[in-house]
C-alpha cells in the first residue's frame, strides 16, 4: 500500500480509503489487517477525521501487542505534532490497561513515553498525555505504572 504526503496527513490507495470512508465499528475491525505502520497512519488519520475520535480504534491497534512496539515507538519518536502524540501515547495506556503489553514493566519505554511528553509544546496537549489515556480511563501516567489513576 502507497501512502503520500497530502495537506494534513496522507492519500491512500482504494483500500485505505474504504477504510478510512468505513463507520467507526468497522474500521475497529478491520484495522489490523494492514501492516503495522499503515495501521498506525491509518488509525491516525482515522483520528484526526472523527470528531470525536474514534478511542476504539486505540484498543484495536494496542491488540498487536509487542509487534507493533518498534513501530509506534518510531511513529512517536518521529513526530513534533503534539496531537498524534497524545493519540499515539492513548495507545500505549490501552495497551497497559487491557494487557496486551506490560508498558509499565518496560522502564526503557516508561522513560521514552514520559521524555514524549515532556516534549510537547502545547500545554493543555501536554497535559492531556500526562493526566488521561482515554475518555472515561484513568490518568495516563498511573494507568502505566499499574496504579489506578494516581501519579
Amino acid at each position: 500500500m502507497t501512502l503520500i504526503c497530502g495537506c494534513r496527513g496522507w492519500t491512500h490507495d482504494s483500500a485505505a480509503q474504504d477504510f478510512l470512508r468505513s463507520s467507526s465499528t468497522l474500521q475497529q475491525l478491520t484495522l489490523r489487517q494492514f501492516p503495522h505502520k499503515e495501521q498506525i497512519e491509518l488509525y491516525l488519520e482515522a483520528m484526526h477525521r472523527g470528531h470525536p475520535p474514534n478511542i476504539g480504534l486505540a484498543h484495536s491497534l494496542a491488540k498487536n501487542g509487542a509487534s507493533i512496539l518498534p513501530f509506534l515507538i518510531e511513529r512517536l519518536a518521529r513526530t513534533d505534532n503534539d496531537v498524534d502524540k497524545e493519540f499515539l501515547i492513548v495507545v500505549f495506556v490501552a495497551m497497559q490497561l487491557s494487557a496486551y503489553y506490560p508498558v509499565s514493566s518496560d522502564r526503557t519505554l516508561m522513560a521514552f513515553l514520559e521524555h514524549q511528553v515532556s516534549t510537547m509544546k502545547d500545554r493543555d496537549w501536554k497535559e492531556m498525555a500526562s493526566e488521561r489515556g482515554a475518555e472515561g480511563e484513568p490518568r495516563a501516567h498511573g494507568a502505566l505504572r499499574g496504579g489506578h489513576g494516581e501519579d
